[in-house]
């Protein structure tokens, strides 16, 4: 049996928590793995996995915390783990730190970030560790990242992050829409574009809002909704008042009816500065949104342009507001895309298809033994 400690030091809960819950279930049903996680104790992701599989909890983010690293080590041993797989950059200098203590056990580094690795001593020494046994990058963007900061292709798979379209089977996006409508009191009949992430200045909301006020100045009949939390919630929210977006843009807050919520859109508009993939695109297609995103990243590997979804520009409003602008005109058009984008998120990036790849990863380096 092949035993996996997945290592998080998050506190709260966005796209790598998720994928690390898709896997770690999906991984039920294979008899020759058993999964552990450590999280912190008092995070989101230790209440969501202590239910799931054996958990250990952690004291701190500390990425190099001496006793916290002992300890994963003793727990190791006790429970014949052979595998760590750290799941966010801080506890890949954890992880490293652990093997110090129990040098046997083999490192997997997921990679889930696009944004190129820092330059200190630190940082280099962490990405060209002898310590780490391989990388695993959720695109094909981060791998080639990875290879030009100098990680070696060979110590790199590319498994693409993926999310289920069982939670949006049976919705009817006009039913989910007249229920939202009524719920927000705002028009179900204009088109509603807008997104269901956090509020950070990764997503870009002020390009989105920006965009907003160019449709509005142009008389189109539109609503922008976004769904979420973040550390620019007041900012984005005070940007929106001073653009004089009120009665154009409502602020839904953090929902557990993501499957819902996006359904009633019409559009989903993610202008990121940068994404490691950005799975909520892949959540807008199974709910059938025609999607407008930034070519960053490993979004292009999704929406391909005028097939799957229209590409902009990062950081640009105007064509954020045109391509929209596009799809209002031509629902040929946004049927069409969002058609070929759900044969090509089913072909290409499938939940079954994401485990499988990381179990591949994880027997290989078993097998080297």
């Amino acid at each position: 049996m092949i035993k996996i400690l997945h290592l998080n030091t998050e506190h709260g809960w966005r796209g790598g928590e998720n994928q690390m819950r898709l896997l770690i279930e999906g991984m039920k049903s294979q008899p020759d793995f058993e999964n552990h996680v450590a999280a912190l104790a008092n995070s989101d992701c230790f209440a969501t996995f202590q239910s799931i599989c054996p958990t250990l909890p952690l004291i701190s983010r500390f990425a190099y915390h001496i006793w916290q690293a002992k300890k994963i080590a003793n727990y190791c041993r006790l429970n014949k783990i052979q595998i760590l797989d750290a799941q966010t950059a801080r506890t890949h200098s954890l992880a490293i730190l652990v093997k110090l203590f129990l040098p046997e056990l083999k490192l997997v580094v997921h990679r889930r970030v696009d944004n190129k690795p820092g330059h200190s001593i630190l940082s280099r020494k962490k990405y060209y560790s002898p310590k780490v046994n391989s990388y695993i990058a959720i695109s094909d963007a981060i791998k080639n990242i990875l290879i030009n900061t100098g990680v070696k292709s060979d110590k790199i798979e590319v498994v693409k992050s993926a999310v289920p379209d069982l939670p949006y089977l049976g919705l009817n996006k006009k039913t989910e829409k007249e229920m939202w409508a009524k719920q927000l009191k705002i028009d179900g009949n204009a088109i509603w574009f807008g997104n269901a992430s956090a509020i950070a200045h990764q997503k870009a909301y002020d390009v989105l809002l920006h965009a907003t006020k160019i449709l509005v100045d142009k008389k189109c009949n539109i609503h922008c909704l976004i769904a979420g939390t973040g550390p620019q919630e007041e900012e984005i929210k005070s940007l929106s008042s001073k653009l004089g977006l009120s009665n154009h843009v409502t602020f839904v807050g953090f929902t557990k009816e993501i499957p819902s919520f996006l359904s009633a859109l019409d559009i989903l508009a993610v202008p990121s500065n940068n994404e490691g993939l950005g799975t909520i695109i892949l959540e807008g297609i199974h709910a059938g949104c025609a999607v407008v995103a930034s070519s960053v990243g490993g979004i292009p590997e999704m929406i391909h342009h005028q097939k799957t979804g229209l590409l902009i520009p990062p950081g640009n409003s105007e064509n954020l507001a045109q391509e929209i602008i596009n799809l209002i005109e031509s629902p040929n058009l946004r049927n069409e895309l969002i058609k070929n984008a759900q044969k090509h998120a089913k072909d290409y990036f499938s939940v079954e298809a994401m485990v499988k790849g990381n179990m591949q990863v994880y027997r290989s380096l078993i097998a080297a033994i």
